[in-house]
């Protein structure tokens, strides 16, 4: 909510630190790793050769070497010897995804990326499956909150009757976040695309919506939440919007730091637990006698 409230009520823009700008930014890097795999996938699907095979890879680094070329025109790279570094990093991290994708795929074949929902078109990178209209979720008080986004991946079976979605994640997972967990009302991205997904594939049965952790070679992971029971977790998960809404209507916008997320977040200066943390690590600094 505090985040919600510096950039969409108070508008106010993130500060730049050139100390972190050496490299590619956390956000871009995702927005990169994404687009190379809207990339291949899509070109895949046009020539009907979905699901992907392990002798794609000449296809992946290619797709992933023109997005390399476009970032470096751009200017957002950083360095050259951290860009370097991360574009390596990166090309391994894709080899073993498309490895891991045979054995993830349990009769499931990918069929749709990017998908936006709830917002009109601002990208070009998106689904022709893509709609307007929001996910509409009705409240305990008989309110309705509606919500947009972009679903990255939806995969379906073969029978093409089931369908599952996958959300990638590019940086380290939450903490204490389990599956089928709202984590409190701090982890409501996944329930909220199941709901987004019943509206948009209506005669598929949605089973579940994952996240799909690609950020590092070695250490990957997903966390599910599945489609049922869905009328208990539409219940919690009403209750948990409401309760931020309520929040958010009496002006309560209170940060909540969680290890990890302070130093990716854009108003870290802005709250003040950036600025503490700083100051505990300075403090430990003894002046020379």
């Amino acid at each position: 909510p505090f985040g919600y409230l510096m950039q969409y009520v108070l508008r106010l823009e993130p500060v730049e630190e050139p100390e972190r700008a050496v490299g590619l930014s956390a956000l871009d890097r995702g927005t990169l790793m994404h687009n190379i795999l809207f990339d291949f996938f899509s070109g895949l699907g046009r020539e009907k050769r979905l699901p992907p095979k392990e002798s794609d890879w000449p296809r992946l680094e290619a797709a992933a070497l023109k997005r390399f070329e476009r970032f470096e025109r751009e200017g957002v790279t950083g360095y050259p010897l951290p860009w370097s570094i991360a574009k390596r990093s990166m090309l391994e991290e894709l080899r073993e995804f498309l490895s891991r994708e045979q054995k993830a795929r349990e009769g499931f074949v990918p069929a749709w990326f990017e998908l936006r929902f709830g917002a009109s078109r601002h990208e070009a990178v998106e689904s022709d499956k893509s709609s307007d209209a929001p996910a509409v979720l009705r409240l305990p008080d008989g309110s309705e909150a509606r919500f947009s986004g972009r679903i990255d991946r939806v995969d379906w079976d073969r029978n093409r009757k089931l369908c599952r979605i996958l959300d990638y994640k590019t940086g380290r997972p939450k903490d204490g976040l389990k599956n089928d967990s709202l984590l409190g009302g701090r982890a409501l991205q996944l329930p909220v695309y199941l709901l987004a997904a019943q509206k948009l594939f209506p005669d598929l049965t949605v089973e579940s919506a994952a996240y799909y952790h690609i950020g590092a070679v070695g250490k990957w992971k997903q966390i599910t939440f599945g489609g049922e029971p869905w009328e208990e977790k539409a219940k919690l998960l009403g209750e948990a919007v409401a309760t931020l809404l309520e929040g958010i209507r009496s002006g309560c916008f209170m940060p909540r730091p969680e290890p990890g997320t302070c130093e990716y977040c854009d108003y870290r200066l802005t709250c003040g637990h950036g600025d503490r943390k700083s100051t505990r690590l300075n403090s430990s600094h003894r002046m020379p006698s």
